[in-house]
């Protein structure tokens, strides 16, 4: 029998993966919170996979603590399986290894494959998935990483002068990457920057 370890804040989403996995012959075992998921890695030996969002609760970086299992050795194959279509969601994987990925959205067909995959060692991204790859591709097209970072301090309610003084640059480049934000978006004020960068997911 194959061990799936399911994890997800709602518990609606951790009972659906059980009984989809269960009835294809998989022993399913759920983690709402990072607590949960931290002592089922501590004790029990070994999962074939692992599926999870991305994000729980606020205060619960789960990626953080898969992160952390990885480094110290417990290397599960990993399946990420997320509602969450915001490009900067990519950024938060960026120092994760993941086998698989796919969007709940998409077909069972997709689940299956992408643990199937992860299992057997192989690399899947499903098609919404890499829809998201490219949207984030075409946003850091748009804004350079610098931009991205001093739009998201403005979004703070950062002066230019402190953007400068956090960011070890001068006031009239802040001011050159604020012009630069506004052209680059085709946005006529930072307040529409702002939001339109936080609806197409450049910020968060």
């Amino acid at each position: 029998m194959k061990y799936l370890l399911a994890i997800d804040s709602l518990p609606i989403a951790t009972e659906g993966l059980k009984r989809i996995f269960e009835c294809r012959g998989f022993k399913v075992i759920e983690a709402t919170t990072t607590g949960q998921v931290s002592w089922l890695i501590e004790h029990i030996s070994k999962f074939d996979v692992i599926v999870s969002e991305v994000i729980l609760h606020s205060s619960d970086n789960i990626l953080n603590l898969l992160s952390h299992a990885q480094s110290d050795g417990m290397d599960y194959p990993t399946v990420i399986y997320t509602s969450h279509n915001e490009p900067y969601i990519l950024r938060q994987l960026s120092g994760f290894t993941f086998n698989s990925a796919v969007m709940k959205h998409e077909s069972l067909q997709e689940l299956y494959n992408s643990v199937e995959c992860a299992i057997r060692g192989e690399k899947y991204i499903s098609p919404g998935f890499r829809s998201m790859i490219n949207s984030f591709e075409h946003t850091n097209r748009l804004l350079s990483c610098k931009s991205i970072e001093i739009l998201t301090r403005i979004s703070d309610g950062d002066s230019n002068r402190i953007i400068a003084n956090a960011m070890n640059i001068g006031e009239k480049t802040v001011e050159y990457h604020r012009s630069l934000i506004l052209k680059r978006l085709s946005c006529r004020t930072m307040t529409e920057a702002v939001c339109r960068a936080i609806k197409e997911g450049i910020i968060s």
